[in-house]
């Protein structure tokens, strides 16, 4: 056993917590809205994203104001100070990585609403528990880490389940169609 592993922080464990509690509910949201047979029509994917990212933008603008992030990042981005006092070259870098990563974010979050609109928000979550979970087992085999049994039989319960969901929807589409 690893000697230096740290016990589970409570704070982290109750984020983790909200963070899954809303994103049951933000889905079980948008499957309703995707559904909804009212006199309006349902909205497109990126009516979807630019009402989520709006109503996040006016969540979090004020609390970048009130921490001080919002003048720290248009500093940054704007050239107005280096970081870390390594000069012009290291926040040029940053602005680009920073560039690099918002564009990179914004095709993703593209995938994640077409994926939703077009198929449904269960699909949308299958397909990135999945991604995290082969992500997990890459990261857990490159840097040489071990599981124990408990956690492999964890990998293959999530597994297991993704199986038989897939399993289920094919035979139920093949039921539909006979």
């Amino acid at each position: 056993a690893n000697n230096n592993a740290k016990p589970d922080s409570p704070f982290g464990l109750l984020l983790l917590g909200i963070s899954l509690t809303f994103d049951g509910a933000l889905s079980a949201c948008q499957g309703g809205i995707k559904g909804s047979s009212g006199q309006y029509r349902p909205p497109t994917a990126m009516e979807f994203m630019a009402y989520t990212n709006s109503y996040a933008f006016l969540f979090l603008l004020p609390a970048c104001i009130v921490s001080g992030q919002l003048q720290n990042g248009m500093s940054l981005m704007l050239g107005d100070g280096a970081i870390g006092g390594e000069g012009d070259a290291a926040a040029a870098a940053a602005r680009r990585w920073i560039l690099l990563l918002n564009a990179t974010a914004a095709a993703g979050q593209v995938f994640i609403f077409l994926t939703i609109h077009c198929f449904s928000s269960i699909m949308c979550t299958t397909i990135t528990t999945t991604r995290k979970f082969v992500s997990i087992l890459l990261s857990v085999r490159h840097f040489g880490h071990v599981f124990s049994p408990i956690q492999w039989t964890s990998v293959a319960m999530v597994f297991g389940g993704l199986y038989m969901e897939i399993v289920a929807k094919i035979s139920g589409g093949k039921k539909k169609h006979e």
